[in-house]
């Protein structure tokens, strides 16, 4: 899948439905089913698609980014 397809198919996973849990099940990779928190892996799958945003002021800096996906 072209990258652009693939982000499209994720953020329409993710605005499909109210549940996180549901879409995320759906775009996880079957081999990690069960061996991720799924609440780490929402950030991380939001984070990168900030991070793809065609505006380059929609972005998140570096530092955005990494206190993000730091350990609150």
């Amino acid at each position: 899948m072209e990258q652009r397809g693939l982000v499209k198919w994720v953020r329409e996973k993710m605005n499909g439905t109210k549940e996180n849990e549901l879409w995320l099940e759906e775009i996880i990779d079957p081999v990690m089913k069960g061996k991720c928190d799924l609440r780490n892996m929402e950030i991380l799958v939001q984070v990168a698609l900030e991070c793809l945003e065609e505006d380059k002021d929609a972005r998140p800096t570096m530092r955005q980014v990494i206190e993000r996906l730091l350990p609150h």
